[in-house]
């Protein structure tokens, strides 16, 4: 079970997590990061499959890169979730199966985008997003964020 808990503030957020995974079909563990900043200003923490979120990552990294080069400006909020939503939903249904997804918190820090706000965002697994705009449990009392 992950524990992830996050937290707004006004000049920007702040990500925890546990650092359990278990291999071997739940016959051994080790311990490595569940939370990454791929990007600047950009925390993830996940909880599910790891084979599935280093996919992820790579594949943020590379959209981030191109668009960077390309636009040479900061990324509007809006279209950074758009982006992370495809990209998430893509990887879930190419490569995993139900039991094999993972479920993400992005804690966007306000100076890296456009519109200069700090935001929590919990993803599901098929990509949906929602804000996290106060205190709950999402999806289950084993993720707690916090505003």
């Amino acid at each position: 079970m992950t524990y992830l808990l996050g937290a707004r503030c006004k000049d920007g957020v702040v990500l925890l997590g546990d650092r359990k995974f278990t291999i071997d079909y739940g016959t051994d563990e080790t311990f490595d990061d569940k939370i990454t900043g791929e990007v600047p200003g950009i925390l993830t923490g996940f909880s599910g499959t790891r084979r599935m979120f280093e996919r992820f990552r790579a594949e943020i990294r590379n959209y981030v890169t191109s668009y960077y080069r390309v636009n040479k400006e900061n990324i509007s909020t809006d279209l950074f979730l758009i982006e992370l939503s495809d990209i998430m939903n893509n990887i879930n249904n190419k490569f995993g199966r139900r039991d094999e997804n993972f479920d993400l918190l992005a804690g966007m820090s306000g100076t890296n985008f456009a519109d200069q706000k700090s935001r929590l965002f919990y993803f599901y697994d098929d990509g949906g997003y929602e804000p996290v705009n106060r205190h709950s449990a999402i999806p289950t009392p084993s993720t707690m964020i916090f505003h």
